[in-house]
């Protein structure tokens, strides 16, 4: 005798998704003020954070999201991140009052006695945005199923890219097929073609040659082992846009001049030392100087 059992289903209580839907979203606001706190009381954590969060979205409050992208904004050029260089620019953008004046931003930064925990705020500011648009995906995704007409694989594909894009992030690219990054990389190709040069001369002629040039987007790090020639004495001359100067009279936010017109700030400085120093005069005229720990690559 054939038995049938009926599959079992859950089914959620509708009065229940209801409470769920009117619930507030998920967010951290201490985790978000302390934060901000740590960064206006150490700049230095800046890099750390941003490396976590890579958008201002980020944030649930909409005064924190401003102050953020201020501190982010003074910090990507170099500049000073003081009380008072922070509140000129919320003023100039007119969001000062918005944020609830200097004095909120003073609140934040004595709030926080130690600015070393700004990557845990920043994870557990992270964490918060993901569940905020998780539950905003997973609204729209639970409407289309509901009410598109569209095929089921059309809405499966869908489904995937808003779960995609919470877990890429909104600091990586964007998805290319393979025949577009083909058709970039022929283009690229095609127009180094003959050129030795493709990219930013640096004037190195030798490392022209092995770089092709500076190219955009690249991240050039000089690095050395020890006594190879990597510092300079304190009386050598570098270009200001105010004219010539010299090694040792430069500061931490000085301005620089460079090849394309771009900004150059100097954005620390690193004394090695007293050292003798010799000038040193090769066959063809050209000199250099160098202490005497200087290694030096000879043929014959």
């Amino acid at each position: 005798m054939s038995t049938f059992r009926s599959r079992q289903t859950f089914e959620p209580d509708r009065g229940e998704l209801a409470k769920l839907f009117d619930k507030v979203p998920p967010h951290a606001l201490e985790a978000e003020a302390a934060l901000l706190g740590a960064m206006i009381l150490d700049s230095r954590v800046i890099g750390d954070v941003i490396e976590v969060i890579k958008s201002s979205d980020d944030f649930y409050v909409q005064k924190h999201t401003a102050i953020f992208e201020t501190l982010v904004h003074l910090y990507d050029h170099h500049e000073s991140l003081d009380i008072v260089q922070i509140k000129q620019r919320l003023a100039d953008h007119n969001q000062l009052d918005d944020i609830g004046g200097v004095e909120y931003l003073l609140r934040l930064a004595e709030a926080v006695p130690d600015a070393t925990n700004a990557p845990y705020y920043a994870k557990l500011v992270r964490e918060k945005s993901v569940l905020r648009k998780l539950i905003d995906a997973s609204g729209r995704i639970l409407y289309s199923a509901y009410t598109s007409r569209e095929p089921v694989q059309n809405l499966l594909d869908e489904a995937e890219k808003e779960i995609f894009k919470i877990a890429d992030g909104p600091g990586n690219a964007d998805v290319a097929t393979l025949e577009q990054l083909l058709h970039e990389t022929y283009a690229r190709l095609e127009a180094q073609e003959g050129r030795d040069v493709t990219g930013l001369a640096t004037g190195f002629f030798e490392l022209d040659e092995m770089t092709s040039g500076l190219q955009d987007g690249e991240l050039i790090i000089v690095a050395a082992r020890p006594s190879m020639g990597k510092a300079q004495p304190l009386d050598a001359k570098v270009l200001t846009p105010g004219g010539w100067t010299t090694m040792g009279e430069l500061r931490v936010g000085d301005s620089l001049a460079s090849t394309d017109g771009g900004p150059s700030r100097v954005v620390g400085i690193h004394p090695q030392g007293l050292r003798q120093v010799f000038r040193v005069t090769l066959s063809d005229g050209r000199s250099a100087e160098c202490c005497d720990e200087h290694l030096w690559r000879v043929h014959f």
